[in-house]
């Protein structure tokens, strides 16, 4: 939920990398993913003081949210979902 909500209002996410995380956004292009404390900190070091980039993966994510990730669409997965089952128990 907090990936579709920060992206969605424009801020760039800082998250700890997940193994699937690749499949509802980019890290590195829309979100940034750390692997290790090492890592976010260098990460935050980073990202603070490059704060174009910062602006740019910001609106990658945005962008990326609202045209995938909205209520909306959950919604239309969740109506797929309850036709599809209803057509099984039909069958029955």
């Amino acid at each position: 939920m907090r990936l579709f909500e920060v992206t969605g209002v424009g801020t760039c996410l800082l998250t700890d990398y997940k193994d699937n995380l690749h499949t509802l956004i980019e890290p590195g292009r829309e979100v940034l993913a750390y692997r290790s404390g090492k890592e976010c900190i260098e990460m935050i070091s980073y990202y603070l003081a490059h704060g174009e980039e910062r602006k740019t993966i910001a609106e990658a994510g945005q962008a990326r949210t609202l045209k995938e990730h909205t209520y909306y669409h959950r919604m239309e997965e969740f109506v797929s979902l309850v036709e599809r089952y209803l057509r099984q128990k039909r069958s029955f």
